[in-house]
């Protein structure tokens, strides 16, 4: 076996190492900014609960993401909409999304209500859980979901102008076809009971917990679809919490990348030892 340099093989080699290491950095990075959003979530947790009306007031508008809240108003059923590709316990459905009109206030906030099956979450099926119109509850406050580079679009059904399924809180895409301003901030239910003491450590591990699988990040169809009733109708929507993928993800990308880097020049320098140089 002799070794026959490429310049060609080895320079594609090396830019595409290059690249791998980069894909690694940016997950560095994200690493480190993941664990900075996780102990701000945590220490904003930890404050306690307050009036909707008194957070606003705060100028620190930073300190709103995570903080408990008590909110109190009406929903608005007709402009009700879903967050679909959800899941519950490996059930397939949808996250349900209802805009609340504050008590004493000309405000709108969006309140998640809670997963759905999803036989259940169209539009007809949910009426039947459009109940009650008056509303209170201590919540989580959570930040806008914004559509990612390459990310598929969110987009009204054939015929329709109003789009009732979405595939995230776009607050600012979701403001376009309501008829009235709502906050830049979404609520997430954590008790109806007002008075209820809130176990923390329940809530941190029901928020940073890693997806169930890869259906979920490529908005691909769940086996269950078709076994969606088999739920206490009384307790839907089941209140859920939209999940913080953990620190430890990322860093386990940042390894596999420099592996696949290091594979690459492998490859590169294996490819370039032969048995005998052919000549044309």
């Amino acid at each position: 076996m002799k070794f026959y340099f490429s310049k060609k093989t080895t320079l594609i080699c090396v830019v595409l190492a290059l690249l791998c290491l980069r894909a690694s950095y940016w997950q560095w990075n994200r690493y480190n900014q993941k664990l900075e959003y996780i102990d701000k979530l945590k220490s904003n947790l930890k404050l306690p609960k307050q009036d909707l009306s008194s957070i606003l007031s705060n100028d620190q508008k930073t300190d709103i993401i995570h903080r408990k809240a008590l909110i109190e108003g009406e929903f608005d059923f007709s402009q009700e909409m879903v967050i679909r590709n959800r899941q519950h316990n490996e059930e397939r459905g949808a996250f349900v999304i209802t805009p609340l009109k504050l008590k004493n206030s000309d405000q709108y906030i969006l309140v998640n209500r809670g997963f759905l099956p999803f036989l259940l979450a169209t539009k007809e099926k949910r009426k039947e859980y459009q109940t009650t119109k008056e509303f209170k509850c201590i919540c989580l406050l959570k930040e806008s979901n914004p559509r990612r580079f390459l990310s598929p679009k969110d987009e009204a059904k054939v015929g329709e102008k109003r789009i009732d399924s979405w595939l995230r809180v776009d607050l600012e895409e979701m403001q376009k076809q309501l008829p009235y301003k709502i906050l830049p901030y979404y609520a997430e239910i954590l008790s109806e009971d007002i008075n209820a003491t809130i176990d923390l450590s329940l809530v941190e591990k029901e928020m940073v917990k890693s997806s169930a699988g890869k259906e979920e990040l490529f908005f691909l169809p769940s086996r269950r679809i078709l076994n969606s009733t088999d739920f206490d109708h009384s307790t839907l929507p089941i209140p859920v919490f939209s999940t913080v993928i953990p620190p430890g993800r990322h860093l386990g990308y940042v390894y596999e990348w420099i592996i696949i880097g290091a594979a690459i020049l492998l490859i590169g320098l294996l490819l370039q030892f032969r048995g005998k140089k052919f000549t044309y």
